[in-house]
């Protein structure tokens, strides 16, 4: 509200300084004894993979799904990604030991990682919008308002362990999944009107399924290495996170803008010039800025459509998380081993 925008990564800097000194003398030593090589070509196949991939996916709204920019940016990056692959399983010391994932539990609990925060960092992107745009919310009252999936997912996490060792990982991973596809449908029903209280209980749904997944996972990745690799499964587990939050923010967020921009020239009054329709149509906060050089009434009226049409689009999102949660979920119940231990694949 008062400082800006950039201060919100500045303030990470001395909690990253405090973490790097901490873990230099508090986090023990996993060297790997194989002395093992820089893997320049993974990097470079994988970093320029990703980011034409992600580049197509945000530019899909804009541009449209079928021009051919975005086709050809999704088409490469899918390319440069399978190379990727390819390279690693030739490379003796690769970035990413594609062969770990031979292991079921291991590439089971690693596609949960990464499509849990897919969903929840969407979720993140897009529920703030919605608070400030559509509530009217300053944006620490937005932050505020998400503070039940934090606290829900630290009362969650604890107890699956337990549910763990009496239950196994399938169960306790496939329905803490379900749990927060539940809270995403709650979320799906979010209106300009409707009051935190009604959306509250879905965000308590999603922290503790997120806490009651997570755990579990991680740990099932962590014990398919052996220790002195457990380098190797902490670089994968947190490499699941971003890359499926990177991709979460995305496709959750290319659906908000499809269905806004799809939308809501239909739903305004005429307006005085393609000008105007144009910076209505390109987002809601472009919108609002215009329907305030608008007559009282056609502004008020542009002001009401971009609201309700932006509500809708946040519906779709949510469902989109929904659905992406719900086959996440069956693929734990068909392939997750349901034993209580993971055996580690390269042992």
């Amino acid at each position: 509200d008062h400082y800006y925008w950039g201060s919100s990564f500045a303030v990470n800097i001395p909690i990253v300084a405090i973490a790097l000194l901490a873990g230099a003398f508090l986090v023990p030593n996993s060297k790997d004894p194989r002395d093992t090589k820089l893997d320049p070509g993974g990097t470079v196949l994988t970093v320029a993979g990703l980011t034409i991939l992600l580049y197509g996916i945000i530019q899909g709204p804009e541009n449209g799904w079928r021009s051919s920019p975005v086709l050809l940016a999704l088409a490469a990056g899918a390319i440069l990604l399978a190379g990727f692959v390819a390279w690693e399983l030739r490379n003796p010391d690769p970035m990413l030991d594609i062969r770990l994932f031979r292991n079921p539990n291991m590439a089971i609990a690693d596609g949960t990682i990464a499509l849990q925060y897919f969903a929840l960092y969407g979720l993140f992107f897009v529920i703030l919008q919605y608070y400030q745009l559509s509530h009217g919310y300053q944006p620490f009252k937005s932050a505020l308002a998400t503070v039940p999936i934090g606290v829900f997912s630290m009362v969650g996490a604890p107890l699956s362990a337990r549910l763990v060792r009496k239950l196994g990982p399938r169960i306790v991973v496939g329905t803490g999944l379900l749990t927060s596809a539940a809270g995403f449908i709650v979320l799906s029903r979010a209106t300009p009107t409707t009051p935190l209280a009604v959306l509250i209980p879905g965000e308590c749904l999603i922290g503790m399924g997120l806490g009651q997944t997570t755990a579990p996972s991680t740990t099932l990745i962590m014990s398919a290495v052996r220790r002195a690799r457990s380098g190797i499964g902490s670089a994968v587990n947190d490499t699941s996170r971003e890359l499926g939050g990177a991709l979460g923010i995305a496709v959750l967020g290319s659906i908000l803008d499809s269905v806004y921009q799809g939308r809501i020239l239909h739903r305004v009054p005429p307006l005085p010039n393609p000008r105007v329709a144009a910076a209505v149509r390109t987002s809601v906060t472009n919108a609002l800025q215009a329907a305030k050089g608008l007559s009282p009434k056609t502004g008020q009226l542009v002001v009401r459509a971009a609201q309700v049409t932006f509500a809708q689009a946040v519906q779709a999102a949510m469902v989109g998380g929904a659905v992406m949660l719900v086959v996440t979920s069956g693929l734990v119940w068909k392939f997750q081993r349901s034993d209580r231990s993971a055996v580690p694949t390269d042992q």
